[in-house]
């Protein structure tokens, strides 16, 4: 995607829900802006521009056409690479999960 620079961009969760992040650009990395979130995606689409759709081509209504991405193992390995200083965890009892979407364990009765 660093060649379109994208501000933003969704990908598929199920249904027609989706993750929604924003981004700038450094050096050829995205830079979080903020926090993903997850909503429908007639939420984003006004805001969807200057971004990005990974998986999402089933659920955009009216033909609406954006840069689709393609994750990959390499480009993976790259951001995590540029941030590992960052999202390092010096002690695994200190990691936490950040759930994006309220996450609720039910019991078998």
């Amino acid at each position: 995607l660093k060649e379109s620079l994208p501000a933003n961009g969704v990908s598929f969760s199920h249904s027609s829900k989706v993750f929604y992040q924003e981004f700038n650009w450094i050096e050829d990395y995205p830079i979080i802006k903020a926090k993903p979130t997850v909503g429908n995606i007639d939420n984003f689409i006004d805001k969807l521009q200057n971004g990005f759709q990974s998986n999402c081509s089933n659920i955009l209504v009216n033909d609406i056409k954006i840069k689709e991405a393609y994750p990959s193992a390499s480009s993976i390995g790259l951001l995590a690479s540029f941030y590992s200083d960052d999202w390092l965890i010096e002690k695994p009892y200190d990691l936490v999960p950040d759930y994006i979407a309220p996450f609720e364990i039910k019991s078998r009765a």
